[in-house]
């Protein structure tokens, strides 16, 4: 009986106005130590990978005919307005670079070197950034120099290691699982899918395999709880397969032939008996996966947890619960997936937009024809990919709700 009031004045004291906006402010604060703590050793890893992988290309650099170069200063030689050439397209400018060799027998030593650039070649020069410097020799003895690229390899590692630990970091376990996934899925594309088509095995069976690979090794990386994975995996597999299907018949019925695409007549002249319609195929399944596997995922996590709350609740009900989900998504993700295919043709469609063609012939020429196909194949894919996931989930998680797997 004595305890009680003290009880009870604990508990008031608890709710006490002033004593929650205490906590959530050192909670807040504690959060925002922590990121900036997070912060700070994504920058540290990125700066030791840059560091890393710098050297390992310089240590491992055997190139005669190339270098890489730090740009101490450099001053420009010709005059281009006094400069005239039949073609302006072909105008080059002349600079003398004061670099500092990193490779080569010259590794160490700064002094000048003269090189030539075409006009419009968009390479700009900068104090203290590194370059490869190239040598073209000629017959007669002659040497023309000149800056090939920027030497841009261990930037690139530190930004792609800083995301990577800033996504482990901040995201926990979550993060470092879809990372993983990232990285399972890449490996298999780079070292499977590709050496395998090149192989000259059908690019539509790879398409389907590498598809059906990914699909089960996001699930199985991202959702936690293995009784969800099945119906995740029917799903995506689901909207792959009516991607691959709308794909075939749009190439056949719109008599593409694959050439047109990024690098087709380059891929085509370098294997003669490639299928590159089947490549175009390939391209779409595997393009419409990722927003695939999104929706599956979403609609699955969904009704699972509607299923944990009310074990009780029937195959229809659930299923209906699943479709309303993917219809609330699905818009989003439609958008998403067309602006992306959008994005990666940008510079084409400014081309387009400047040379203002009749409407007819944008919408006949293969190259437009096939970004189309992607977006049709993509959102025919999502489409599917709904009702698949929400009957075949809710089938699944009803009859398996009785086993007691996590």
């Amino acid at each position: 009986m004595i305890m009680v009031p003290e009880i009870g004045k604990t508990l008031m004291h608890d709710k006490d106005p002033a004593i929650i906006h205490t906590r959530t402010d050192k909670e807040m604060k504690r959060r925002i130590a922590r990121y900036v703590i997070f912060l700070l050793i994504s920058l540290l890893i990125a700066t030791a990978s840059y560091w890393a992988a710098r050297k390992y290309v310089i240590s491992g650099w055997d190139y005669n005919d190339a270098w890489i170069v730090s740009l101490e200063n450099y001053r420009q030689l010709d005059d281009l307005e006094k400069e005239t050439l039949s073609d302006p397209e072909w105008r080059t400018i002349k600079y003398t670079l004061i670099l500092t060799f990193h490779t080569g027998e010259q590794k160490g030593n700064t002094f000048p070197v003269q090189v030539e650039h075409l006009k419009d070649s968009r390479l700009s020069l900068s104090k203290g950034k590194e370059y490869i410097l190239s040598v073209d020799r000629f017959q007669d003895g002659h040497e023309m120099f000149s800056i090939s690229d920027s030497f841009r390899f261990p930037m690139v590692i530190a930004f792609i290691s800083g995301f990577a630990s800033i996504l482990c970091l901040g995201a926990g376990i979550s993060g470092t699982r879809a990372l993983a996934g990232l990285v399972l899925s890449l490996f298999l594309l780079g070292k499977w899918s590709l050496p395998t088509i090149l192989s000259g095995t059908s690019p539509l069976l790879v398409a389907i395999l590498s598809t059906g690979g990914i699909a089960g090794l996001t699930v199985m990386l991202v959702m936690r709880k293995v009784r969800y994975w099945p119906a995740a995996i029917f799903g995506s597999l689901g909207g792959a397969v009516a991607a691959s299907t709308i794909g075939w018949a749009a190439v056949s019925l719109w008599n593409l032939a694959g050439v047109a695409a990024e690098g087709g007549n380059i891929l085509a002249s370098s294997f003669p008996g490639m299928n590159m319609q089947g490549i175009l195929l390939a391209s779409v399944i595997i393009g419409a996966i990722g927003a695939v596997l999104d929706v599956s995922i979403s609609i699955t996590s969904a009704m699972g947890e509607l299923h944990e709350y009310d074990p009780e609740i029937g195959t229809l009900r659930l299923m209906r619960t699943g479709l309303n989900v993917g219809r609330d998504i699905l818009g989003s993700m439609i958008n998403t997936l067309i602006l992306a295919y959008f994005g990666s043709s940008l510079i084409i469609s400014l081309l387009i937009a400047d040379s203002q063609p009749v409407l007819w012939s944008v919408l006949n020429d293969p190259t437009i024809a096939a970004e189309i196909l992607r977006g049709i194949a993509g959102t025919a894919g999502l489409l599917l990919t709904v009702p698949v996931t929400a009957a075949g989930g809710a089938f699944w998680l009803v009859k398996a709700g009785g086993r007691n797997i996590n």
